[in-house]
């Protein structure tokens, strides 16, 4: 029982040392692995860390392999339960490209609570673009001609029968 007490205590005070430390994780993910040319896919990047932190969100723009970035979201900053700061990061992304495409391991620093740069690396993340053809479309089929405006008659009909009154 009073081993019990002493690793609840300990584990009470590692807790704090570490929200006082001003600990910050990130994650990164993507809302789908297997997508089609043309699907938009969501990146979403998002810091934990406490009130002393300052995160500086570096450009991604060219540093997502053979996708661009049609829209972009940057989510204010809230407090969850644990008196933590969230701060979130949305990346809507697409390619007109198949094939296998890997989203590098980007570099995101902040400043610490003693103003030195820090550096954290996310994940990478794999993504699998496929054609939309299936195995009986590998043809591009020709376009259909235009079509052609048929031709009114009425006003020569008019004009003709009122000649011959």
């Amino acid at each position: 029982m009073r081993n019990k007490k002493i690793f609840l205590v300990l584990t009470a005070i590692f807790s704090l040392l570490q929200s006082i430390n001003g600990e910050v994780s990130l994650t990164t993910s993507v809302n789908k692995n297997q997508l089609t040319i043309g699907d938009i896919v969501r990146y979403q990047v998002i810091f934990t860390y406490n009130e002393n932190i300052k995160i500086d969100l570096p450009s991604i723009g060219g540093n997502l392999g053979g996708f661009e970035i049609k829209n972009f979201e940057d989510k204010p900053a809230y407090q969850n339960e644990k008196k933590e700061w969230i701060k979130e990061y949305n990346y809507d992304i697409t390619t007109f490209f198949t094939g296998i495409f890997i989203i590098p391991a980007l570099d995101f620093p902040y400043m610490d609570e003693k103003n030195e740069k820090v550096v954290l690396k996310s994940d990478e993340h794999r993504l699998e673009v496929l054609s939309l053809t299936t195995e009986g479309d590998q043809d591009i089929r020709d376009i259909k001609p235009p079509m052609e405006i048929p031709y009114d008659y009425t006003y020569w009909i008019i004009a003709g029968i009122s000649a011959v009154l």
